[in-house]
């Protein structure tokens, strides 16, 4: 797995072997929700949250495009530290051992604006109660899931919906100021 651009462009970080419980994200994949995302926002603006971070490829990602920070949030942490640890940014990633929707629960919100990432695993059931606490924060909404979800039933709808093989992407827009 690789980073696509930004300031750690094309460096590798480790991957969890088969049959782990980690599914990362592939890099076309990631590749495909960065370039929606850069017609819309600059990543300097945002500090990021790292939901399901799993590797931590989407966090990492986004700091390796100026994100200011990172929160990484998972169960399982081990990938995840070898993989900020291996890339020295430890002074701007914060790992949080912890369920991703308990953090957005204890999360202190301020007036930062975030750029939310989750790529929960494919048995997740919790959408909207996950989809509803990231709406209390001023922030842009990635969410990586498997075609099982349908956002259709929920009365929030993203601006973005974006079909890439069985994955599905969904943007949300919760920013509290119109100027982005």
């Amino acid at each position: 797995m690789r980073i696509i651009s930004g300031i750690y462009k094309s460096r590798k970080i480790k991957t969890p072997p088969n049959g782990s419980e980690i599914r990362p994200s592939k890099d076309s994949t990631r590749e495909t929700v960065f370039n929606i995302l850069s017609n819309y926002i600059s990543f300097e603006k945002f500090i990021c949250i790292d939901l399901f971070a799993g590797t931590g490829s989407y966090g990492i990602e986004c700091l390796s495009r100026g994100a200011r920070m990172c929160y990484f949030v998972d169960k399982s942490i081990n990938i995840l530290k070898e993989n900020i640890s291996l890339l020295n940014i430890n002074d701007i990633a914060v790992i949080k051992r912890m369920d991703a929707v308990k953090f957005l629960q204890v999360f202190e919100n301020n007036k930062n604006k975030y750029l939310v990432f989750a790529d929960p695993p494919y048995e997740f059931n919790k959408y909207e109660n996950l989809i509803r606490n990231v709406s209390n924060l001023n922030s842009i909404f990635v969410l990586e899931h498997s075609n099982k979800f349908d956002n259709e039933n929920l009365d929030i709808k993203p601006f973005i919906f974006k079909k890439i093989g069985f994955t599905r992407i969904s943007i949300y827009n919760f920013l509290k100021k119109i100027n982005q």
